[in-house]
């Protein structure tokens, strides 16, 4: 799944740097997924975010998506502005 965040209390790159770590930190330790930031490196307000789970069942990997999706949108420091997912 790639995820591209527009932030909203970001002015700074200090700024953006630590909500992007606290939500690599919550997602990881909440869900099955790894990630990493492949995106947006130059700007303050905008985090692309590729995150990965593996199963061996299709079911499963929706249901974790799902719950991820669910809870980037719920966070009120971003707005979910597009989401891709692809399966192999």
């Amino acid at each position: 799944m790639q995820v591209s965040l527009r932030l909203y209390a970001s002015d700074s790159l200090k700024d953006k740097r630590f909500v992007t770590q606290s939500v690599k930190k919550r997602l990881v330790s909440r869900f099955n997924v790894s990630l990493a930031e492949v995106g947006g490196q130059d700007s303050w307000k905008d985090l692309d975010l590729a995150i990965v789970t593996v199963a061996n069942q299709k079911a499963l990997v929706d249901r974790e998506f799902e719950k991820v999706t669910r809870f980037l949108d719920g966070d009120v420091r971003f707005e979910v502005v597009d989401r891709t997912l692809d399966f192999y």
